[in-house]
């Protein structure tokens, strides 16, 4: 699946459907995605949010409800791809702090 510049994939089940997009930016440190996953834990009504990292590549997944309408699913993923542009943008501005020293 892709979206714009984002890759990822879905898939659905009894529960609902999981949409996920890559996380630009790899390989991520460990220190990093556990600021990213408390973050994620930190906001309010995205309870089905999630990081998940699958051979290098790290996923950002959002779980939609199977009676979810379809502008609101369109919307929803909308949001999704620019969190994880977001995350990805987050995730080299860090590392470049990181790598820069004082004088730099």
């Amino acid at each position: 699946m892709t979206m714009d510049e984002l890759s990822g994939w879905c898939g659905g089940g009894a529960y609902g459907v999981c949409v996920a997009f890559a996380v630009d930016g790899a390989p991520h440190d460990a220190a990093w995605l556990a600021h990213a996953a408390l973050w994620l834990a930190s906001l309010r009504g995205q309870p089905d949010d999630a990081l998940w990292l699958d051979d290098g590549t790290l996923y950002f997944v959002r779980r939609y409800d199977c009676d979810v309408d379809a502008a609101a699913l369109r919307i929803g993923i909308e949001q999704q791809g620019a969190v994880a542009r977001w995350l990805g943008a987050h995730h080299e501005a860090a590392r470049g702090m990181r790598h820069a020293g004082p004088c730099e």
